[in-house]
């Protein structure tokens, strides 16, 4: 499993790329 870190920057890096598909919550 990947580390809480890793994990949130990933999502910080897709959302960077495409907030708007990744308007999830």
């Amino acid at each position: 499993m990947l580390n809480s870190s890793s994990i949130w920057r990933s999502l910080n890096a897709l959302r960077a790329r495409h907030p708007s598909s990744f308007a999830f919550r």
